[in-house]
């Protein structure tokens, strides 16, 4: 297995003055190494990237190497193009099996998931996402069968990410318009541009391959340009494409163009040396290997500069427009550009496996990032001003919060913060050399002088002047005198504290003498405010904590009969409280299932028909609506007998549940309430669909389950089983396929224990 690396090197390149001050931007260099293959990589603003691997992880680096966020967004369909969408500030991602990904940049949660693959498609190919984030373009490998053989052929597709839909198609079935390869995508503005070939001919791609343009305006895709250019290499540059054809002329030389965009006119064209690759500089420079392994900068007039040499196949280069970042095999070298190379920034990668030649180089705003091999990242990162954490703890290690921490430079110019709560304090400074004085009553004043070129953090202990203290215990009880775990405490007074109780309700402290305040909160319990003083003879503090209510009113509407029965059933306890019609009653914070027993012939119905005082309400009406039922009951021949006639397959189980599952679970309902099914089928007829939002034989049995849920005495349940299933996906699938019963996540794996294979699967249990 490879070693993981994590070497982190800073490097400033000037002399710092009293009053610090720089010409030439410093970088702070990092080296990660990483078990797992690197499959795509985005650079985003504050010196952050995103860099997805094999496994079908994605993780968010900070500056310093840091991992903020690491998420699995598909188990093993590795993410091979990922880019960073700055007006949305979103990540689109995509699989090689057609998964489009929308991630938030920040936690890398998965905002939104579709499949943009069709049934006739193996997998995408390559990527190019337009600059708003709405236009994505894909090259897909789908296969047609001729005289019983699978040939492999390649469709351009454009997908508008904002509908969802593809909106344009171009392959072999493309009347008047054939496409048979696709050799590179590229966006520019709301234009695509690709290299395409229309005729099935290996060798002519070096002479007939196209490269086009087309405009894309909202749902329609057209195409304005087309010059047969042969196979080339190419890169936009500001308005410009700058290509070169791969085919050698008679006198050894290659033929490159500038094109204006997007008309594809040629403004420049002239026979140049074999370019290895071209990495655009400004909007009306780009800079290009040559394969005599000289780095040139050039015009768009095809005039070109020798800058540098560089290793040939081992080399990977990077500009933004006023610096160039080189990474070789062994070494990264950072030049500024003024019409000349000026060094200002040096790093030696080391290597404790077999050295690997940089692969890709990108640039963001003050940094640069490049992936060696599959598995390392070398990063640039350009150093304004660095970010110094001071945390400050007692002799204990505790965080001492409120202590005065004044910082000096070295030029005199000082500023002074009180610390948090958690003992901390971040400035951000010049790199420079700094004195720091921290003070704290009670404690010992502490002084530090250091230098600072990267980010930092420091811990600086406080000498505590001796003060007697006592180890107290503090128990939270309900009304009734039982221990309430998990309650917040928050204390305050001469120290600060925030604590949770354990499963005895009782929390440890250690507090020097005095008064204090402390707020108590729990769920279902009303927040307590009191005061309590430690003693020298103070061991245990006790606090009850009321219980919080929800007044409910039943009232029945209608012609409801007087001998219905109404019951409270609480879901997380599984109490009943009979009510009474008309009755105001008052009970703890919970959610209650409403049950109504009507008498024969008639059927109740109570609205809500689950209170939900978790989310904060307190008054609840609930309304009962008794109706006369003239027809007969439905009975589990009925249900199954219509479930015959629409289903392809059925199987009778005739299984005891309470032998196969046990008591069955109660579900989260997408309003966060619950549902027991054990309820449900031991008083009603239970049907189970096992589905995922995808499926699209499941939407043909909407219909059926709608009319199945309209019978008396039919419960109907939709349990997805899929995880990308998630809370938002499921009420737009409820809200588009105007869905009236329930539906939630199967989070039990009922599917499993009841060895459900094929989707849909509708199961009667009663």
């Amino acid at each position: 297995m490879r070693k993981v690396i994590g070497l982190v090197a800073f490097l400033l390149m000037l002399v710092l003055t009293l009053n610090p001050a720089y010409t030439q931007p410093s970088y702070n260099f990092i080296q990660k190494g990483f078990s797992k293959r690197i499959t795509s990589m985005a650079a985003l603003p504050d010196n952050k990237a995103v860099l997805c691997f094999g496994d079908g992880t994605c993780s968010l680096m900070d500056s310093s190497g840091n991992t903020l966020a690491n998420r699995l967004i598909n188990p093993d369909k590795e993410i091979f193009y990922i880019k960073y969408v700055p007006p949305s500030r979103i990540l689109v991602g995509v699989d090689r099996s057609g998964n489009i990904y929308l991630l938030n940049s920040s936690t890398l949660n998965i905002i939104d998931a579709s499949l943009a693959r069709k049934n006739d498609e193996e997998s995408f190919l390559m990527a190019s996402l337009s600059s708003d984030g709405r236009y994505l373009a894909v090259s897909s490998r789908y296969y047609v069968t001729v005289s019983g053989k699978r040939y492999p052929e390649t469709r351009l597709v454009v997908f508008d990410t904002q509908s969802k839909s593809r909106i344009f198609e171009r392959d072999l079935d493309t009347s008047n318009d054939i496409l048979v390869d696709v050799f590179s995508l590229d966006f520019w503005g709301s234009y695509l541009i690709a290299e395409t070939i229309d005729t099935k001919c290996e060798l002519c791609q070096l002479t007939d391959n196209k490269i086009e343009v087309y405009r894309i305006d909202g749902q329609n895709v057209k195409k304005v340009a087309s010059f047969q250019s042969g196979l080339t290499l190419k890169s936009v540059v500001g308005n410009f494409l700058v290509a070169q054809r791969v085919q050698q002329n008679s006198t050894g030389n290659y033929l490159t163009y500038v094109f204006t965009l997007p008309d594809l006119k040629i403004k420049a064209k002239r026979m140049l040396d074999k370019i290895q690759s071209f990495i655009p500089f400004t909007n009306d420079t780009f800079l290009a290997i040559f394969s005599d392994g000289t780095l040139r900068m050039c015009n768009l007039n095809l005039e070109c500069n020798n800058l540098v040499s560089v290793p040939l196949g081992r080399v990977a280069v990077a500009g933004d427009g006023s610096s160039i970042a080189i990474f070789k095999t062994d070494e990264v070298e950072i030049y500024s550009y003024n019409g000349g190379l000026s060094r200002t920034a040096y790093y030696q990668v080391s290597w404790d496996i077999a050295p690997s030649p940089p692969k890709t180089a990108v640039t963001s705003r003050g940094g640069f990032y490049c992936i060696y091999g599959d598995t390392m990242l070398v990063s640039a990162l350009q150093l304004t001003t660095i970010k110094l954490r001071l945390i400050v703890v007692d002799d204990q290690g505790r965080p001492v919060p409120g202590a005065v921490v004044e910082i000096i430079s070295s030029g005199g110019s000082s500023q002074s913060l009180n610390t948090s709560n958690n003992g901390t304090i971040i400035f951000e400074l010049p790199p420079g050399t700094y004195n720091i004085n921290v003070k704290k009553e009670g404690f010992s004043p502490k002084s530090l002088t250091q230098s600072f070129t990267s980010d930092t953090q420091i811990m600086l202990k406080l000498d505590r002047k001796k003060e007697e203290r006592r180890d107290i215990q503090i128990n939270v009880l309900s009304e009734d005198g039982q221990p309430i775990p998990r309650a917040k405490i928050t204390i305050t007074g001469k120290e600060n504290i925030t604590t949770l109780t354990n499963v005895n309700g009782k929390v440890p402290v250690n507090l020097p003498l005095g008064n204090y305040t402390i707020l108590i909160s729990a769920p279902k319990y009303r927040q307590l405010q009191s005061t309590f003083e430690v003693k020298t003879n103070t061991t245990e503090v006790y606090f009850k904590l009321e219980p919080e209510k929800v007044n409910i009113i039943v009232e029945t509407l209608n012609s409801t009969p007087a001998e219905i029965n109404v019951s409270l059933a609480s879901i997380t306890t599984n109490n009943t409280l009979t009510v009474k019609p008309g009755e105001n009653v008052s009970l703890p914070v919970d959610a209650y299932q409403v049950l109504v027993n009507a008498p024969k012939n008639y059927e109740c119905s109570a609205s809500p028909p689950i209170v939900n005082a978790l989310n904060g309400t307190t008054n609840v009406n609930v309304k009962i609506t008794c109706k006369l039922i003239v027809t007969r009951a439905t009975s589990i021949s009925d249900v199954i007998g219509f479930l015959e006639k629409k289903m392809i397959q059925n199987v009778k189980m005739n299984m005891n549940v309470d032998k196969t599952l046990g008591k069955l679970p109660s579900i989260n309902m997408l309003n966060s309430s619950k549902l027991d099914l054990d309820f449900q089928q031991r008083n009603k007829i239970l049907v189970i669909e096992f589905f995922y939002t995808q499926c699209t034989g499941c939407k043909y049995l909407v219909p059926a389950l709608r009319n199945l849920s309209r019978l008396p005495g039919v419960t109907v349940v939709s349990l997805t089983v899929s995880p990308v299933d998630t809370q938002a996906v499921l009420e737009r699938y409820v809200k588009e396929n105007n869905i009236t019963w329930i539906v939630a996540r199967d989070e039990e794996n009922l599917f499993y224990k009841l060895n459900v294979t094929v989707f849909p699967t509708v199961v009667v249990i009663s």
